[in-house]
């Protein structure tokens, strides 16, 4: 079992499932996929397979960075500096950090006037619980078996145990509300009323909106493997073997992902498995290294446009 942070703290770390296109695909099955053979050791060590998934995810995570302004960043720490500042009777330091503030979010609120929602703080978390498609059917039998007789609180910690995914939680403060608060609690601190400038400050504070996103991890680990498997020249016996373990590999994880009910067998899961394992037969049949590319370059492209359509990384701007 793995249950571990990804990353502590990624300021702008803004990635999302595209759960209003893929909505469909995110109902759970009871379906058990016994049937499916259980793929050779993987032949690539598991902290590169995870350092690759790190990898992308951080490359995202600058590209969003650099796009946002700075201040969103320290928004929060420095409302919470005012807020002890507050506690503490430092009505003056209060007051110009509150100040310093307030013309912080003018200059946001100015570049973008649409924008009602701000990004300011996310936080990563890797939550794998299960790697193998025999304990997600043991598990899953166990929870239909609990519910069926009515223990739906027995059932409840085995569900938390089919689990393999990253979960972004992200932070975001709301423009139409926030800018305002500060200003009236700079107002309080002048009349040196600290105490309910300290008050509204904390309820400002509870207004910031948390957005949890789930993205599964079987189905980041088949499209790295499969990025991996086209990478490979299969002219080279080595290579042929390497490309055929990954893309086994792949497609054991993307049943997987059906199996952990982050998707169901329709035309986007069933054709990803056809095309791996025609793949497979170019490269067991060792046929042209153009056949080869081109069905490796297809594959990838298809592997693209499912994570993009149903657990894609950013959303655009809310406003």
């Amino acid at each position: 079992m793995k249950k571990w942070i990804f990353l502590a703290i990624l300021p702008l770390f803004l990635f999302s499932a595209c759960q209003e296109k893929g909505q469909e695909l995110l109902s759970s099955s009871k379906a058990t996929y016994e049937a499916t053979t259980t793929p050779n050791n993987l032949m690539m060590p598991e902290d590169t397979l995870y350092g690759h998934i790190m990898q992308e995810m951080n490359d995202k995570a600058g590209e969003l960075r650099a796009k946002m302004n700075e201040e969103a960043l320290t928004a929060i720490l420095e409302t919470r500096s005012i807020l002890q500042s507050l506690r503490e009777g430092d009505a003056e330091t209060a007051e110009f950090k509150t100040k310093e503030l307030i013309g912080k979010f003018a200059i946001i609120t100015t570049a973008n006037p649409e924008l009602q929602l701000l990004p300011a703080d996310a936080t990563a978390t890797i939550n794998e619980t299960v790697t193998d498609l025999k304990t997600i059917n043991e598990l899953t039998k166990q929870a239909d078996e609990a519910v069926a007789k009515g223990y739906y609180q027995a059932a409840k910690p085995i569900l938390e145990n089919l689990s393999s995914e990253v979960i972004i939680q992200t932070v975001y403060i709301p423009l139409g509300t926030y800018p305002a608060v500060l200003t009236e609690v700079g107002a309080l601190i002048k009349e040196g009323n600290l105490n309910d400038a300290a008050i509204l400050l904390e309820n400002a504070l509870s207004t910031l909106v948390m957005e949890e996103v789930v993205l599964p991890l079987p189905v980041l680990k088949a499209q790295q493997l499969i990025i991996e498997a086209a990478s490979l020249n299969t002219d080279e016996e080595a290579d042929r073997a390497l490309a055929l373990n990954y893309l086994e590999n792949a497609d054991y994880q993307l049943t997987m992902a059906e199996a952990l009910g982050y998707g169901k067998r329709n035309e986007d899961y069933k054709g990803l498995h056809q095309s791996i394992k025609a793949l497979k037969k170019l490269i067991e049949k060792q046929e042209t290294k153009e056949q080869i590319k081109a069905s490796a370059e297809q594959l990838k492209k298809d592997m693209k446009a499912f994570r993009e359509k149903y657990f894609a990384f950013g959303k655009k701007d809310k406003k």
